[in-house]
């Protein structure tokens, strides 16, 4: 598609200081992302994006702060999985588990609340994958986090592989939705799979877990976004649905 810069005169007509830029990695070309980092700080908004973890490493940390100081409160960040295995299935050569710990500290460190997404589903992953992940996101005090199911997608590798090994159960695109096993898992069942899923959104949002993962009262500005949309997602999840499973109990799958 055709990569676009949007003009300055797009603010003034905007009555409004708070923005989401729909990037898939805002911070993808440096050049450009400091210039427009520049331009956005004497708007004095407030802003979020979505970003790869590699962003959030030393080397780039004064383009992090730059980021912070016009405006950004609130990046997506897509980690994926807590195995690398999992992310080698999908190539997403970027993704070090290893370094999800610091790279969120530094996050942090400028005062960016994070919502990392995790996917569950891969072949390499058996039925432990879902309390070893909730338990390294409590670890690593993250913000928000969202847990979806592994979808293939029309046209991609996936789907190619799992249609050629006759795993593909569902092809009502409509519930192709990210939240419904449309192909049969390796190492589970298609309802071990949306329970856990399922489970993990609870237990994440938990009373517990909220407590455990609170920012500083000297970080003020997270705290508020902490609070505000932690009570947010666990209004949602706080009751069980489909599975029934107790929040403080992993699913007994």
């Amino acid at each position: 598609g055709v990569w676009r810069k949007t003009g300055s005169k797009f603010w003034n007509k905007m009555n409004t200081s708070i923005f989401v830029f729909l990037d898939d990695n805002i911070f993808g070309k440096a050049d450009y992302a400091k210039e427009l980092f520049k331009a956005l700080i004497p708007l004095k908004i407030l802003w979020g994006s979505q970003a790869t973890v590699n962003i959030a490493k030393p080397e780039n940390e004064d383009l992090l702060k730059l980021a912070a100081e016009s405006g950004c409160r609130f990046l997506f960040v897509g980690f994926e999985s807590i195995d690398q295995s999992s992310i080698d299935e999908i190539g997403k050569k970027v993704n070090k588990p290893e370094v999800y710990l610091e790279a969120v500290k530094l996050f942090h460190k400028y005062g960016i609340t994070v919502l990392g997404a995790f996917v569950f589903g891969f072949d390499s992953e058996d039925k432990s994958i879902f309390e070893r992940t909730v338990d390294f996101t409590k670890r690593i005090r993250l913000d928000l986090a969202q847990f979806t199911v592994l979808t293939p997608l029309p046209g991609t590798p996936l789907m190619a592989k799992l249609k050629e090994e006759r795993r593909i159960v569902e092809e009502n695109w409509s519930r192709y939705d990210f939240g419904t096993p449309v192909f049969e898992p390796r190492r589970m069942s298609t309802e071990e799979l949306v329970k856990g899923k399922e489970w993990a959104w609870r237990e994440f949002y938990s009373w517990s877990s909220i407590l455990r993962r609170i920012p500083p009262l000297t970080d003020w500005k997270r705290f508020i976004l902490y609070g505000i949309s932690n009570m947010a997602y666990r209004i949602h999840w706080s009751e069980p649905r489909k599975t029934g499973h107790n929040e403080l109990e992993p699913p007994n799958i």
